[in-house]
């Protein structure tokens, strides 16, 4: 596992399970079970580590808003899936995680949410830039976050 991933994962997981990131460390497996695509029912999910299913690398993803109870929306690159656990006293906790880079936002709500087809209030379409959030524990996301697939269109002036 490289060192970097080794520490998003305790940081993550000191997050997570409300611990100290040198008592996490004890518990962190060194080595992870790293895949290419994920089939969550009928669905592939690819990666950037898997040419064959590269286009089906980018996803939305849910989370928490910080200042309400809503959900907000991220898309992001799938790098990678992996499996990784931790071996407490009380027992193992295996995680299935994505390594994701997120796609940095428009620079404006009125260019982000630019088309709006079928009523005004309600876009039908997202722009984000093509620049990605410096990588960091936001990199790891739980694969059970993953809302559905995105689709990358490049935007020519």
């Amino acid at each position: 596992m490289p060192l970097e991933l080794r520490g998003f994962l305790c940081e993550w997981y000191a997050i997570l399970y409300e611990r100290e990131k040198e008592d996490v460390l004890g518990f962190m497996d060194l080595h992870m079970n790293q895949h290419a695509r994920l089939q969550i029912g009928a669905e592939i999910f690819g990666s950037m580590i898997s040419g064959r299913h590269e286009k089906n690398a980018n996803i939305f993803a849910k989370w928490k808003a910080a200042n309400d109870d809503s959900v907000d929306t991220y898309p992001g690159e799938v790098q990678y899936y992996f499996e990784h656990a931790l071996r407490f006293p009380e027992g193992t906790k295996t995680h299935l995680l994505a390594y994701v880079k997120w796609y940095k936002p428009a620079p404006s709500s009125s260019i982000r949410f630019k088309h709006s087809f079928m009523e005004p209030e309600i876009s039908n379409t997202e722009l984000w830039k093509a620049e990605y959030f410096q990588e960091g524990c936001d990199s790891l996301l739980a694969v059970h976050r993953i809302l559905c697939r995105a689709t990358k269109f490049r935007n020519i002036t």
